[in-house]
Formats: structure tokens, C-alpha cells, sequence
């Protein structure tokens, strides 16, 4: 055989091999680390169970901010075999990180962001908005009534608690940001409210929502109408979440004409 045939035939093997490799290492994924122990960890890549943590790490990358982040997206996520932090990148706020997981064999990437050290995630919620429009008698009256309410769809993020939830979206409500095209649709609202802030939120177990307010301009008094829409605003932005049944507002004296 010529030497130009001989190097033609190692070119073809060495690129059947690799190719061979290739393959063979994205069905067998576990081939990069090798066996995994019983905590579903691969060994020979580095990660070792971290009981701490509860999943497994590598621990020669790990801080201790580093690693408290990464206990926190683990009780997020919870537990499971095979659960593996991949990487774990602090953000320019405190507390703030972006931890990057795998769970089980098939390597699922789980991505989870943390912010003050609290976990938080991303959601669709409803903000109920006003639209005369929508609220008149076959006289042309306004109703002053629920008819009118609008909801519109924006994202929050926000800690996964139910009562941190209801609280970032009540707060988005009451930012009063609507857009120019859902204002060309009639959609109106008099959210901001000077000074007028949400001090607390409470759920109890039978689903009754208390909402704790400062009003101390008295901004949300004034007519009926006026005020029955401001209170309908909100009690029906707080009753889009299953776990709401009915909405108190503290101080009593709050959305009263």
C-alpha cells in the first residue's frame, strides 16, 4: 500500500472514530463522568453529595455565598436523585445569584434565581383596571359597577408564597402603569394614589386576605363611585388566586365615600 493510501485510510478511521465517540457519548451522557454513586453523583467529574446542600457539588468551586445559594435553589426545587449544581454565578445586587442545576440521569437544567437571597420566579397575573365603557345602562349611565373592570395580563417576579405574590401584584396595580395603546381602548385607572402603600398581607386558612394600608392623605376616600371602583380594583386582582375566598382592608375606614 502507498504511503497515500495509508494516510487516506487512518484520515477515515480516526474520523469514524471520533463521529463513533460523538454519538455515543450524547446517549450515554454519564460516559463524560463516569459511574454514579448512590446519591446519583458523578464522581469521576468532581461532584460528591453534599448533605448541606442536598444535591451534589463540586465543592472545590464553592464559597460560602456560593454555597448558600445553591441550598437555596436546592429547596426550591427539592431534593431528587441525581440533582447536581452546574454552576452557581453571583449577580451585581446582594444576595442576588443565578444557580444553574441538572436533576436526574437525563441531566433535566433547571435554572433558578435568587434575589436578597430569596428565591424568585417568574408569573402571569392579572391587574384589574377600569373601563366606563364597559359600565353603562342602556341609558348611557355609568354604573359604578364590577362590569367595568378590566383585567390585563403583565409578568412579576417575584418569592413563591402565595401572600409575596399577591403582594407584588397588588403593588403593580397600584403603580398604575398602563400602556398608550390600552389607554386608546378606554382602559383608565386612578392608581397611583399619593402616599397610599400596602404595609402587610395576611392569609389565614379558610382563604380570608387581609390587606393591611397607610393612607395618611386620605386618598382613597371620596365619592362612591369613586371609591367602589378603587375597592373593586383591588379585591378583584387579590380574588384571581384560587386561595383568596374573601378581601378585608385594614384600617376599616379605607375605601369609604
Amino acid at each position: 500500500m502507498s504511503n497515500k493510501n495509508l494516510i487516506i485510510g487512518l484520515i477515515i478511521v480516526f474520523v469514524l472514530g471520533t463521529l463513533g465517540y460523538i454519538f455515543f457519548r450524547e446517549d450515554n451522557p454519564d460516559i463524560i463522568g463516569g459511574n454514579r454513586d448512590e446519591h446519583g453523583c458523578l464522581n469521576a467529574a468532581g461532584y460528591s453529595w453534599n448533605e448541606e446542600v442536598g444535591a451534589c457539588v463540586r465543592e472545590f468551586e464553592l464559597t460560602d455565598n456560593s454555597r448558600r445559594a445553591a441550598q437555596a435553589a436546592v429547596e426550591e426545587v427539592q431534593r431528587s436523585y441525581a440533582l447536581t449544581v452546574i454552576n452557581v454565578e453571583s449577580d451585581e445586587c446582594e444576595g442576588c445569584f443565578t444557580v444553574s442545576l441538572e436533576e436526574g440521569e437525563s441531566r433535566i437544567p433547571i435554572n433558578v434565581q435568587l434575589t436578597n437571597w430569596q428565591v424568585f420566579e417568574a408569573r402571569v397575573v392579572k391587574l384589574y383596571y377600569y373601563n366606563s365603557e364597559k359600565d353603562k345602562d342602556l341609558s348611557g349611565n355609568i354604573m359604578c359597577s364590577r362590569e367595568g373592570l378590566v383585567a390585563i395580563e403583565r409578568e412579576i417576579k417575584t418569592a413563591p408564597t402565595i401572600e409575596k405574590v399577591i403582594e407584588s401584584t397588588i403593588n403593580l396595580l397600584m403603580e398604575g402603569n398602563i400602556t398608550p395603546q390600552e389607554k386608546t381602548q378606554g382602559i383608565t385607572t386612578e392608581y397611583p394614589l399619593a402616599e397610599v402603600t400596602l404595609t402587610n398581607v395576611f392569609l389565614d386558612q379558610n382563604g380570608e386576605l387581609s390587606l393591611t394600608f397607610k393612607d395618611p392623605q386620605n386618598k382613597t376616600g371620596g365619592g362612591s363611585c369613586r371609591v367602589g371602583i378603587l375597592w373593586f380594583q383591588i379585591e378583584e386582582t387579590a380574588k384571581q388566586f384560587s386561595e383568596v375566598k374573601t378581601v378585608h382592608f385594614i384600617p376599616e375606614e379605607l375605601f369609604q365615600p
